[in-house]
């Protein structure tokens, strides 16, 4: 079986490429995404800092885990309450019910959170926020950490956006839908 970069076609010859320099190529051709080099076919980053591109990139994936991980808790357990919010297992239908101040006030959290955090990418690494209660980077950031945080904050923005279009569409909650195709 030959590997998927014989099988592209170069539009120039490739003469004396070092492999490393050839398998760089053939990534970019492929279209592979790693975190470890820049993939902007649509030269969205012309003229833009990396590092702050990567911190926001980092602090919406740290969100999308935590509301991926929340779209399916709150299918299983719910606070109990006589007042009847938050009452459903479906979080689309579920939001629908906190009241016009609830929803104010989440906003004007996240909005002081971001004004206060706006430019800490200047100063640190990305995603280096200052929080580290169990020391896995007390000498430093572990590129293999950080790049592995990468590539979990990406799938877990698409399959945030995936949960939120499966609930829209059935009218249900995630693992609801999910059971229902294996019963």
């Amino acid at each position: 079986m030959r590997p998927l970069c014989a099988t592209l076609r170069s539009p120039a010859p490739i003469v004396r490429a070092t492999a490393r320099a050839r398998a760089r190529r053939c990534a970019r051709r492929a279209g592979f995404l790693e975190s470890g080099g820049v993939y902007d076919p649509l030269n969205y980053a012309a003229g833009k800092d990396i590092n702050r591109l990567r911190s926001v990139e980092l602090k919406n994936g740290r969100i999308c885990m935590l509301a991926t991980l929340g779209y399916v808790v709150q299918e299983v357990y719910s606070w109990p309450n006589d007042q009847g919010y938050f009452d459903g297992s479906n979080p689309i239908t579920t939001f629908a019910t906190v009241p016009v101040f609830g929803v104010l006030q989440i906003l004007l959290v996240c909005g002081l959170i971001e004004i206060n955090t706006g430019n800490e990418w200047q100063t640190r690494e990305p995603g280096d926020i200052g929080f580290d209660p169990l020391g896995l980077a007390k000498n430093g950031i572990n590129p293999a950490y950080a790049d592995a945080e990468l590539k979990h904050a990406r799938l877990a923005m698409v399959g945030w956006l995936g949960f939120v279009t499966q609930s829209l569409v059935t009218g249900k909650g995630v693992l609801a839908t999910t059971f229902d195709k294996f019963s």
